[in-house]
């Protein structure tokens, strides 16, 4: 004879076993913990709970990794019955990408924000010094570096997809 083990704690279906018989007569033995009916067909993220004396099919989207398609942050699971928010999916987000209402996709304003705006502050500050009135440096030099200064701060606006490397413009000697 099968019977049918389930979690203590959560009810849902574990395993399926033979019962063992009685040595005092000819009944089988159902430990605790165990039924003998038979769970029903569950498909992914579904999951068979026993509550009481029948089986009730639940949702288990448990042990995934979810994420918010708004904030990007991570969520987990972990308990039966509860479903994922509407605005989740466990679709990993790529660098750099916002959700398009199906998948993950690479936003150039977020990369142009995150990294080249960023890069080119940098680059920009690591040469602020040159402009300064008392910096000792002659009017063909500072026209170099104004015009470096000029075409760091126009970069993001010429680049149109993003790229491995940025075409950053040479640095005046």
């Amino acid at each position: 004879m099968k019977i049918y083990s389930y979690s203590p704690i959560t009810g849902e279906y574990l395993r399926s076993l033979d019962a063992r018989k009685s040595p005092l007569d000819d009944s089988f033995l159902i430990p605790a913990h165990t039924t003998i009916h038979s769970p029903p067909d569950f498909d992914e993220n579904e999951v068979a709970v026993f509550g009481g004396d029948t089986w009730i099919l639940k949702p288990d989207y448990r042990n995934k990794a979810y994420y918010d398609t708004v904030t990007r942050a991570c969520y987990e699971i972990t308990e039966i019955g509860v479903k994922p928010d509407a605005t989740w999916t466990d679709k990993d987000p790529v660098a750099y990408s916002s959700w398009n209402g199906n998948e993950w996709e690479v936003d150039l304003s977020i990369w142009l924000d995150t990294v080249v705006r960023a890069q080119r502050d940098e680059k920009l500050l690591a040469c602020d010094y040159t402009m300064m009135p008392d910096y000792p440096i002659d009017q063909n030099k500072r026209g170099e570096w104004e015009t470096y200064r000029m075409q760091l701060r126009d970069l993001p606006a010429t680049l149109t997809a993003v790229t491995d490397s940025i075409p950053w413009p040479p640095a005046p000697d």
